[in-house]
C-alpha cells in the first residue's frame, strides 16, 4: 500500500508539475498576445493619427478656399455694376461722338460758306473791274 502511495502521490506530483508548466506556458502566450495587441493599437492610432492629421490639412485647405474665394453672388453684382457703367460710358460716347461729328460738319460748313462768300466777292470784284476796264476803253 506504501508503493500505491507512493506511486500515487508521483502521480500527482507530476500532474501538479505539467500543470504548472502549462500554466505558465499559458501565461506566457496570453502575455505575449496582449504585448502584440498593444503594439498593433498602438500602430493602429498612429497611423488613425496620420490620417487625422491628413483630414485636418485637408480641411484647413477649404476653410483657407472658403475664406478667400469671392462668392459667386458677389461676382455677379460686380458683373452687372461694370455692365451698366460700360453702357452708361458707352452712351456717353456715342453721344460724344455724335456732337463731335456735328460740329465737324458744321466747321466744314462754315469753311465751305467762307469760301463761297470769297468766291463771290472775288467775282463780283472781278466783274466791276472789267466793267471799269471796259468804261475806260470806250469812250
Amino acid at each position: 500500500m506504501e508503493t500505491l502511495h507512493a506511486h500515487l502521490t508521483t502521480l500527482r506530483e507530476t500532474d501538479l508539475t505539467r500543470f504548472d508548466e502549462r500554466f505558465e506556458s499559458q501565461k506566457a502566450a496570453v502575455q505575449a498576445a496582449m504585448q502584440a495587441a498593444e503594439r498593433a493599437v498602438l500602430k493602429s492610432e498612429a497611423a488613425a493619427d496620420e490620417r487625422f492629421r491628413g483630414v485636418n490639412e485637408f480641411r484647413a485647405a477649404l476653410a483657407d478656399q472658403q475664406r478667400t474665394l469671392i462668392p459667386r453672388t458677389e461676382v455677379e453684382a460686380i458683373e452687372r455694376s461694370i455692365s451698366q457703367k460700360f453702357e452708361t460710358q458707352q452712351a456717353i460716347l456715342d453721344r460724344l461722338t455724335a456732337t463731335l461729328d456735328k460740329l465737324q460738319s458744321e466747321r466744314q460748313g462754315v469753311k465751305g460758306g467762307w469760301a463761297a462768300a470769297v468766291a463771290v466777292v472775288a467775282f463780283v470784284l472781278t466783274l466791276l473791274t472789267l466793267a471799269a476796264v471796259i468804261a475806260k476803253v470806250t469812250p
